[in-house]
């Protein structure tokens, strides 16, 4: 050093201060924009731009610091707020031999899943066969697949016109649709990911942001669209053969409406048994509508931060409201019902509105445009996209009646006709369930039928004929008609009837409906005929028309008086109406009952009431008594029958606590050697019918329950009890009723002998008629004949018939005398 200063050469002045970061982000900054202060945090300074062209100036300024590791933001303020943070490190992205393998999985489980919905709707598609395959992979993966990867193509189109670098985008499906006890999620698609954070692509402005983010669910939207209506062309119009729960596609209210439009009514149907393509679009529009909520790090998230700035994703008391909302919304779809989808999807925004710190933010260089009008038309777009889109809460939904048959909810359960018109009583035939209906109808009357004309039309036929018929191709799409003549007697008092119909459905379905039948204006009954009351008398209640004159009611039948004397006067009409109705009561004589004929629906017939007008009109009640059946034992061990069926009936039927129909197609066919014992468990009506080449049976019935035994359509009723084990000319004995038409021939069919107690009913001058000997008992398997024959009586009437006692049988002989009447020997 001494020698270069002796040489005259001066010493070189070295600075040991340098540049800190600060000062070189400066130096570089300044040749770009004018700083005007520093920022108080990090790297930032209050700028302006050196030219009205910021966005030139930006991206000059950011072509610099990218290469070092740094990126400039620009925030709209006054004047500009300029930070520049280190550029986020690109993770690790999948290679392409890497994606295109992911891609070919989720269309491998789409296809599975679109297999398996085709074998749903259509039982006929095994989902395991290569038919199955080839329809799941061609109308249902391959749609979703292709809606994706035009929207994959699209963004990188969209974003390369704004210089940003994206990836292709890739979906995640899984193999099995998510179900519960009703479907949630049925199209496997779980999600569409973008492989690269949002906060590692650069984005030049928040236009580019919004654009880029919009594509996917515009696109899946609009092909959505697109294939739901080329899936409802697809759809055929009657459903394929059905084995499960089939799962109803609900589609929004846009769909509908145009559908309903352009394909009509059917569209309400074929959303029932909908096609793979149908299924797929309408996914498609639902997961563009989930992508357009404002979820965290969802698109439509992200084109909320494109507006607003990223600050707002930033600011902890916006996410805290964001979150409260979230939270609010969440509560109210769970507290509107079991619509588990838009609860897991506000579950989802509540936890990433929870975790918002952790939720990566987009990063956009110039923000200086976020309050201007210039991406406006983002929050438009989504609007109106939202509104398009906008699913009911229930997107799909299990059709639960799906084997229902007939719909009886527009059945008329009670109906009114007038007097002299005839009327036809329709009921439409129609279904909620997918199945195809036919089968047969019977209608069976009872009441106060006699004299009323009751016919039945079914669907195709023009005439009124018979009470049976059958109908056919009854569906959702084409309900038909069933109707019913009504026509009146005109000259009796009429009273309520029952139409009890019977439907029998080839599914093996049985439908029983019951319509009661008054009719208005006319002398009538308020009920189906008598019905007894505590002093075992049986009365009827009267109501008489406004127009009606004075009467007399009187009896017609010996064996029966009126409680209120010979006549009962109706001295004034028109205060007896249905709220104030006549009571017109009656008294049986001994024998009155057992010796009465079976009336038109099977009961017992009860006696003739005249009504006589004071303008000299007469009309007359026949009814039969509601509440008092003959009575039939029924034996603890098979009665057997040889080549004949029991009664000599077509059919027999027993329920707990109603007659059965006698209709004339067979519900259950007995021929050869046949055995029948009804299910005491079953409260359903079990009618047999009995073939013409019957050989040995055997009937073995409960002693309680109503038995039906039909002739024909002609049904006769009875109340089974328990009794003696005998048979009366080897049938079934029956109690309380007159048998004294012909011999009789009484057969212990028992384990013990049985007490015979004879018990005399008899006039002074007929005290002779009955001139016959029984013994005390029948031994088992023993049996004795009761001779029947007796000599002629006039003014009075013979009977015989059975009543059961706790110490044997009683056998009653009547010859009695009619009240008031001479009578004697014929």
């Amino acid at each position: 050093m001494r020698g270069l200063e002796e040489s005259g050469v001066p010493a070189i002045r070295v600075e040991r201060a340098s540049w800190s970061q600060h000062d070189f982000l400066e130096e570089i900054i300044n040749d770009h924009f004018v700083i005007i202060s520093q920022g108080e945090t990090g790297y930032s300074w209050n700028v302006d731009a050196i030219t009205e062209d910021v966005d030139s100036s930006l991206e000059s300024l950011c072509s610099k610091l990218v290469p070092l590791g740094w990126v400039p933001i620009l925030d709209e303020d006054e004047p500009y707020f300029l930070e520049i943070k280190p550029h986020p490190v690109r993770g690790a992205v999948l290679g392409s031999r890497s994606l295109f393998f992911l891609w070919c999985l989720s269309f491998a489980f789409l296809t599975v899943i679109g297999a398996s919905w085709s074998g749903r709707v259509n039982a006929r598609i095994d989902p395991a066969s290569w038919d199955a395959l080839q329809i799941g992979a061609i109308q249902y993966a391959l749609p979703i697949m292709a809606s994706i990867g035009l929207a994959s193509v699209l963004r990188r189109f969209i974003a390369r016109r704004h210089g940003v670098v994206v990836d292709h985008l890739l979906p995640v499906s899984i193999p099995f649709p998510i179900t519960g006890l009703s479907p949630i999620w049925p199209f496997g698609l779980i999600g569409i990911l973008q492989t690269r954070r949002i906060d590692e692509i650069r984005f030049p402005n928040p236009q580019s942001l919004a654009q880029v983010s919009l594509v996917l669910p515009l696109t899946m939207i609009v092909s959505g669209i697109i294939f739901v209506f080329a899936g409802l062309f697809h759809t055929p119009s009657s459903p394929g053969q059905i084995d499960e729960v089939p799962f109803v596609l609900n589609l929004n209210w846009l769909i509908e409406t145009l559908g309903s439009i352009i394909i009509g009514e059917s569209i309400q149907y074929k959303v029932q048994w909908a096609s793979p393509i149908l299924l797929a679009g309408h996914g498609m529009m639902i997961v563009g509508f989930i992508l357009l909520l404002p979820i965290p790090n969802f698109p439509g998230d992200h084109v909320f931060s494109a507006y607003h700035g990223r600050y707002i994703g930033e600011d902890t008391s916006i996410q805290a409201w964001g979150l409260l909302l979230t939270v609010v919304f969440a509560l109210l779809v769970y507290f509107q019902g079991d619509y588990w989808l838009w609860i897991a999807i506000g579950s989802l925004a509540v936890w990433r509105r929870f975790q918002s710190e952790t939720i990566p933010i987009p990063l956009v260089v110039n923000e200086t445009e976020c309050s201007g009008d210039r991406i406006f038309w983002s929050h438009g777009v989504i609007f109106a996209f939202l509104l398009i889109a906008c699913p009911s809460l229930d997107v799909t939904y299990s059709l639960e009646n799906w084997e229902d048959d007939l719909d009886s909810s527009d059945w008329k359960t009670e109906y009114v006709v007038n007097l002299g018109n005839n009327s036809s009583l329709e009921y439409p035939l129609s279904t909620n369930g997918l199945l195809d209906l036919s089968g047969r109808v019977h209608v069976s009357p009872s009441g106060a039928i006699d004299g009323w004309i009751i016919e039945i039309m079914c669907p195709d036929e023009e005439n009124f004929s018979g009470l049976d018929c059958v109908y056919s191709d009854v569906s959702q799409q084409s309900s038909k008609t069933i109707k019913i003549r009504l026509e009146p007697p005109s000259e009796s008092i009429t009273g309520v009837i029952q139409l009890d119909l019977l439907f029998h459905s080839t599914n093996g379905i049985e439908i029983n409906h019951r319509t009661s039948v008054s009719v208005n204006e006319s002398v009538r009954i308020l009920d189906e005929g008598w019905v007894s009351n505590i002093d075992q008398n049986h009365c009827v209640r009267l109501a008489i028309g406004f127009d009606s004159l004075p009467a007399n009611i009187t009896l017609d039948d010996p064996m029966w008086s009126l409680i209120q004397g010979n006549v009962h006067a109706i001295d004034d009409p028109i205060n007896i109406t249905e709220e104030n109705p006549e009571l017109v009561c009656v008294e049986p004589l001994e024998g009155a009952i057992q010796t009465a004929t079976k009336s038109n629906d099977g009961r017992i017939l009860g006696p003739t009431l005249s009504y006589q007008s004071d303008d000299g009109g007469s009309l007359s009640l026949i009814a039969p008594l509601i509440d008092v059946n003959r009575s039939l034992v029924a034996l603890e061990n098979y009665t057997e029958f040889d080549s004949v069926s029991p009664f000599n009936a077509n059919a027999i039927g027993w329920h707990l606590n109603q007659s059965s129909a006698c209709s004339e197609s067979p519900d259950t066919l007995l021929s050869d050697n046949w055995s029948w014992s009804p299910s005491t468990s079953n409260n359903d009506s079990q009618i047999v019918h009995f073939s013409d080449n019957l050989l040995n049976g055997t009937l073995l019935l409960p002693d309680f329950g109503i038995l039906t035994v039909c002739d024909g359509s002609s049904p006769t009723i009875f109340e089974l009890s328990s009794g003696p084990s005998l048979l009366a000319n080897g049938e079934l004995m029956v109690l309380n009723s007159d048998v004294s038409d012909s011999s009789i021939v009484l057969s212990n069919v028992g384990m013990e002998s049985v007490s015979l107690i004879p018990v005399i009913h008899s006039s002074i001058p007929l005290d002779q008629v009955w001139n016959i000997t029984i013994p005390d008992s029948i031994p088992v398997n023993g049996s004795i004949t009761i001779d029947t024959d007796r000599p002629e009586v006039f003014g009075g009437f013979t009977s015989i018939w059975f009543e059961s006692s706790t110490i044997g049988l009683e056998i009653h002989f009547a010859a009695l005398c009619y009240p008031e009447t001479e009578c004697g020997l014929g």
